[in-house]
């Protein structure tokens, strides 16, 4: 057995590139010879391991539950956890109160496990979360080449210390017939939502679509905040028939009933770290038409009029152009499929990133321990009980009398940061943009 790892990650999202990304990964490292156990966190309203279960049937699974709702309660959740299974790495799937849960333990001399941090995403908390936590950290694993380079920039973390190891996807044998596209059938595949995702791009682009006269049919998977508006805008071309929404889709749903269907996929997002939808399209023959994405630069995948179609972020008349020539130009969809496909045989195949993560998590064990922090971050009091009787026996209250502290969101109830650094910080996007390339 090359050892044992403990992920900790979220219950609250069951259907996402996250989830998809797990399930691989556990069967994955478990046939490399790992002892894998998948920690889904619990919480009194949005966290819940059961309804993760049903879509995501893990083979070695455990709750960590923090009912009380508190910091506190979060960070002796996952030592308890720790202490029962001792496991040789523990890695963060978005949870970071396994850092401080992990510095405790050392500081006791009760257990000292390597400590991980897998980096999904390019925005601003999660690098001054490295940074923050950095003394404590043993390794962190970026899916993405960008997130690489930021972890050492904004971070501030060893470059020995630091690890690339993308998403992967299945890659099956299939044909690409040499067929002109009469009618454009175009995915959009991801949360709907307007930040990082631009879903009000997708109205847009189509409009444009219409001036040049381009027959098209846009189908929609996912589901989000933006949805009821976006709904709205696109009301009238779901009365033609031209715009169908399919709601939240399975992994076997996406296959059958998006990329069977569609010969492009439309991507508008600001950033990425993969993304996978990307990447499945592409192994299933579909031409990606995507934004210059912060995060697509110094990845290298996405190789304009070579394997995919680029335009720049938010330019709406450039995307439609660049979906018109799928049309217009014999030929050019079988190549660009045919060289799509290869790449992802080449770089994002389901064994080229279990690999990877092996190779990552081997070199983790092998680097000299961290240092033993001061306690971090220092929790604050949280109401009347705290005040009254201090954050240790104000806890223990809690969990007798059964009392919870209710978060807002999923992300109120096992926070996604420490760091509370806004998703806009222009600060980060000039270094983020700067760093990716021209």
């Amino acid at each position: 057995m090359r050892g044992r790892i403990l992920f900790i990650a979220p219950s609250a999202y069951t259907l996402s590139g996250l989830a998809t990304w797990l399930d691989y990964l556990e069967l994955g490292l478990h046939e490399k010879g790992w002892k894998v156990t998948i920690g889904l966190v619990e919480g009194p309203e949005f966290h819940r391991p059961e309804t993760y279960l049903l879509e995501h049937p893990h083979i070695n699974w455990i709750v960590i539950s923090c009912l009380t709702g508190t910091p506190e309660g979060r960070i002796r959740a996952i030592q308890r956890t720790i202490m029962a299974l001792h496991p040789d790495i523990v890695a963060s799937v978005n949870i970071p109160d396994a850092y401080p849960a992990v510095n405790r333990l050392r500081r006791s001399r009760k257990h000292t496990p390597k400590i991980v941090m897998t980096v999904h995403g390019i925005e601003a908390y999660l690098y001054d979360d490295i940074a923050l936590s950095g003394s404590t950290l043993d390794g962190v694993i970026c899916t993405n080449r960008l997130a690489c380079k930021l972890a050492q920039i904004i971070g501030g973390f060893p470059d020995n210390r630091i690890f690339y190891a993308p998403y992967g996807v299945k890659t099956n044998n299939i044909s690409f017939p040499d067929e002109r596209i009469n009618n454009l059938i175009i995915a959009y595949s991801g949360r709907l939502e307007q930040w990082q995702k631009r879903v009000h791009d997708l109205p847009e682009i189509i409009k444009e679509l219409e001036k040049r006269g381009v027959p098209f049919e846009l189908l929609i998977a996912g589901n989000g905040p933006e949805e009821k508006s976006l709904r709205k805008v696109l009301e009238t071309w779901v009365k033609n028939k031209r715009v169908t929404f399919l709601g939240r889709l399975s992994p076997t749903e996406m296959r059958d009933k998006l990329y069977a269907r569609a010969n492009t996929l439309l991507m508008p997002s600001f950033w990425e770290t993969g993304p996978i939808v990307n990447w499945e399209a592409m192994a299933a023959g579909v031409v990606v038409v995507s934004s210059r994405y912060v995060g697509s630069g110094l990845e290298g995948s996405l190789q304009h009029g070579e394997n995919a179609l680029l335009f720049p972020i938010g330019d709406h008349r450039e995307a439609a152009i660049q979906l018109s020539r799928l049309v217009r130009e014999p030929g050019l969809a079988t190549r660009l499929a045919q060289n799509g496909y290869q790449v992802i045989k080449e770089r994002y195949d389901l064994h080229v990133s279990i690999n990877a993560w092996d190779a990552a998590f081997k070199k983790i064990l092998d680097l000299p321990d961290r240092k033993q922090v001061d306690p971090w971050p220092k929790i604050k009091a949280n109401g009347r009980l705290d005040n009254l009787l201090g954050i240790t026996f104000a806890e223990i209250t809690r969990k007798i009398i059964g009392k919870k502290v209710i978060a807002n969101d999923a992300g109120g109830e096992w926070p996604h940061s420490y760091s509370g650094t806004q998703c806009q910080d222009e600060s980060f996007w000039k270094i983020a943009n700067a760093a990716d390339g021209p």
